[in-house]
């Protein structure tokens, strides 16, 4: 896998994990943009990984829609719409996507 897969997935364990620990919204959220910023085309992932690490910051209207673009660019991806789904419906009740 790629460095930015790399860095998109340790934003999203950095804003997701169950372990409190293991959560750092900050440095989830830097991450999560950085992974944006680096890839050569809008990715589904990477801004499903931006709408957890919006959330882990409280921001939740953002996240949700960040999680929106996210299923609009990718409409095929099932895997990864069941996912999304998780995560709308906790970003709806204020919540923390935890995975």
């Amino acid at each position: 896998r790629s460095v930015i897969f790399w860095i998109a997935s340790s934003a999203l364990r950095s804003s997701s994990s169950p372990d409190e620990s293991l959560r750092d919204p900050v440095r989830a959220l830097r991450l999560a943009r950085r992974a944006i910023e680096l890839s050569p085309e809008r990715n589904a992932y990477y801004l499903g990984t931006l709408a957890a690490a919006q959330a882990a910051n409280g921001d939740f209207g953002v996240a949700l829609e960040s999680i929106r673009a996210a299923r609009e660019l990718s409409p095929n991806d099932e895997s990864l719409h069941e996912s999304w789904a998780r995560m709308e419906a906790a970003f709806r009740a204020g919540q923390l996507f935890l995975d």
